[in-house]
């Protein structure tokens, strides 16, 4: 989920995969976390004039200040829509499904005249808004975020104005040695804490795996079918366990 790895000819910076930042004020236990393992952190800084982004939508590469030119967009957009960024849509479509009322609230709070805001996916909140298929299409090519596409929860997605977006580089921090070294070191002290030399590293934490089947047992347990990703042919693995826990959003939770 998370991999940082140095350029050798960009020393200075760490490239990251799967996380890159985080607001110590929107991320509290995440925060926490990287206080309490003492690593170093700086700030995570972004060119506020990014006019000049590039980005390659369609096969056109385009520029940032191109992104509002509709005879440039390779989208078919609503007449209402053209002109307009995909963030800027996004908000026109949390204005139109979320009443007055309940503007100001936090997302998980949020009802709407279709039931909570955390249970429509990203998807179903610009269907109910009649937005265009293409402006969703439009927002997960420039947004960076394939989530979007996917119909992700609307409550962790959408924002109704920019001051809460994510697109806002206002107080972003990074760990200066690379977001893998939160779990890296959590792990570590974990072994060091309670590793022994009877287990070793591999018996504490695995890394490298993926889900592929979760089955409970009539005594109450679980069998886990692990993918070992490293392996040529994604070599199955079996794991018993007492107890699982997931991390999933209160929308898949609820329909899990």
């Amino acid at each position: 989920r998370l991999l940082s790895h140095r350029m050798p000819s960009v020393e200075a910076s760490v490239a990251e995969l799967g996380g890159m930042r985080y607001v110590p004020g929107d991320h509290p236990k995440l925060a926490s976390i990287i206080e309490t393992l003492d690593l170093a952190i700086d700030d995570f800084l972004m060119d506020e004039d990014n006019s000049n982004r590039p980005y390659q939508i369609r096969n056109r590469v385009l520029k940032q200040k191109d992104l509002t030119n509709s005879s440039k967009l390779p989208y078919y957009l609503s007449p209402a829509e053209q002109g307009q960024t995909a963030e800027e849509i996004e908000v026109a479509v949390y204005n139109t499904i979320v009443p007055d009322e309940e503007k100001g609230k936090p997302n998980d709070q949020i009802l709407t005249d279709h039931g909570a805001l955390y249970e429509l996916g990203f998807r179903n909140a610009y269907a109910l808004a009649n937005a265009s298929e293409d402006s969703i299409k439009y927002f997960d090519a420039t947004s960076g975020y394939s989530d979007y596409i996917k119909n992700a929860n609307a409550a962790w997605l959408m924002y109704g104005d920019d001051s809460g977006s994510e697109f806002s580089s206002s107080g972003y921090k990074r760990v200066t040695e690379g977001m893998d070294k939160v779990p890296k070191k959590m792990f570590q002290n974990f072994v060091d804490n309670y590793g022994s030399r009877e287990r070793d590293e591999e018996e504490l934490a695995m890394f490298g795996t993926t889900v592929v089947s979760i089955t409970k047992t009539s005594a109450g347990s679980y069998v886990l079918a692990l993918a070992d990703t490293k392996s040529p042919n994604n070599q199955l693995l079996f794991l018993c366990a007492q107890t699982v826990i997931f991390s999933l959003t209160r929308r898949q939770i609820g329909r899990a």
